[in-house]
């Protein structure tokens, strides 16, 4: 459970801070500008002393990582297409039985960015779309064609072993992912 399923919170801050004489600091998202004033040079960088500089928000891969990677693996957006993508996204409320709810901005970085990278849209899934018919909307990786041709020799009894537990915990057996291993 990510702390954004516990509790949206709006991604997009602004806080406005007094700074000396006639200074003001404005920071949104991460962009710190600080306004001509006694003291600060027109365009200046640097905030202010006493005035924290707010880290830049993170890239849309960035945030898939941290919350889909916060309760298993962040799976390569290159292994779905992207109408599962959407449908995966689309009930983020009832996600294989959980709740992993995401504030919108969120939400929205993240299907950006597994749309972009997602086996038909990215140029690398030619196998990975091989014997999955366009109507067919798998929510699952282990579901899809390519995964079973490359599991074909692997008996149930090895995803049934108390190290993998499940045909979707990849790094089992694969380390990082990556099928390398």
């Amino acid at each position: 459970m990510t702390p954004a399923s516990k509790g949206a919170r709006p991604m997009n801050r602004i806080a406005i801070a007094s700074v000396g004489a006639l200074g003001v600091a404005v920071v949104l998202t991460g962009a710190v500008l600080f306004s001509t004033g006694a003291g600060n040079a027109a365009g200046a960088t640097t905030p202010p002393t006493g005035v924290a500089a707010v880290p830049k928000p993170p890239t849309p891969e960035e945030a898939f990582k941290t919350e889909c990677g916060a309760c298993h693996m962040a799976y390569p957006p290159g292994l779905l297409p992207v109408r599962s993508w959407l449908a995966i996204m689309g009930d983020l409320g009832n996600h294989f039985g959980e709740n992993a709810s995401l504030d919108e901005a969120t939400a929205t970085a993240i299907a950006d960015y597994l749309f972009a990278n997602a086996a038909d849209t990215s140029g690398t899934g030619s196998g990975i779309l091989r014997g999955l018919k366009a109507s067919d909307v798998p929510l699952r990786i282990t579901d899809t064609p390519w995964w079973q041709r490359q599991h074909t020799e692997v008996p149930d009894s090895a995803f049934a072993r108390a190290n993998v537990k499940s045909k979707s915990n990849c790094l089992a057996c694969h380390g990082d992912g990556s099928g390398d291993n």
